[in-house]
């Protein structure tokens, strides 16, 4: 008798996003999480990554000079990462194979963005 185990990396969850069905996202990576160390390359820590956006988002929410909330404390978009000419299942970036990444600071800035609504 096997027993089911719930991490099991053949599992359809972990192929399978329940937040989006797009093949790239953006990482939002805090700058100043002590293992990140301010660098701009790629992620060097799981830990620093504060959310992930799908593609299709984050030109509305994320873009370079955004001033977002995560957790009640407000950071500044610092730089990204250009997407690619053409998303189709290829790997790219130095994030992971299907992830670029928005890195970000903590601002405290008395104001936030938010995308128009056309």
């Amino acid at each position: 008798l096997e027993v089911f185990n719930s991490c099991n990396i053949f599992s359809p969850s972990f192929r399978v996003s329940l937040r989006s069905i797009e093949p790239l996202n953006y990482s939002i990576v805090d700058l100043s999480h002590p293992m990140q160390g301010g660098k701009t390359d790629k992620i060097y820590n799981q830990a620093a990554v504060m959310d992930s956006i799908p593609y299709s988002r984050v030109f509305y929410h994320a873009f370079p000079g955004a001033v977002i909330m995560h957790r009640g404390r407000k950071y500044r978009i610092d730089s990204m990462e250009s997407p690619p000419p053409f998303v189709g299942g290829a790997t790219f970036g130095p994030c992971s194979c299907s992830n670029l990444c928005a890195f970000a600071k903590p601002t405290t800035v008395q104001y936030s963005t938010q995308a128009l609504s056309l």
